[in-house]
């Protein structure tokens, strides 16, 4: 584990946390959006402990993972497509909440089965908490 590894993990991880709350709640117009709130913590707090995680167990998939560029075109359109699609997923919570359109009546209910995929997906895959040969 370097600095320079730490550093880059933070400074992602700070842009990202700044970057979609900005998508989140500007469109909102308004810091009390409960939902968004829910987001981002179900989005980022099992991606900090994941963070911390590989950090000490395995840096080397940290740093593979930071510098993740698709190579083969066909994926890099795909991930195009999904990152669009994922910003509109943000832009569109924050409007409905603005506009009162939004009912969030399964909001539980998604924000339960979301953390339960996270445990499910970490179990699941434990073989990254093992170095790679």
């Amino acid at each position: 584990m370097t600095a320079k590894l730490v550093l880059k993990a933070l400074c992602k991880y700070i842009a990202g946390l700044v970057v979609a709350g900005a998508l989140i709640f500007i469109p909102a117009g308004s810091l009390a959006f409960f939902n968004g709130w829910l987001f981002m913590g179900l989005l980022f707090v099992p991606m900090l402990i994941a963070g911390v995680v590989l950090m000490f167990k395995n840096p080397e998939l940290l740093e593979k993972r930071l510098n993740a560029k698709e190579k083969q075109n066909d994926q890099g359109i795909v991930i195009k497509l999904s990152g669009l699609m994922f910003l509109a997923g943000f832009i569109v919570s924050g409007l409905g909440f603005r506009s009162a359109s939004f009912v969030g009546n399964n909001c539980c209910v998604c924000s339960f089965y979301l953390s339960l995929r996270y445990v499910r997906r970490g179990f699941k895959r434990k073989y990254i908490l093992k170095p790679h040969n």
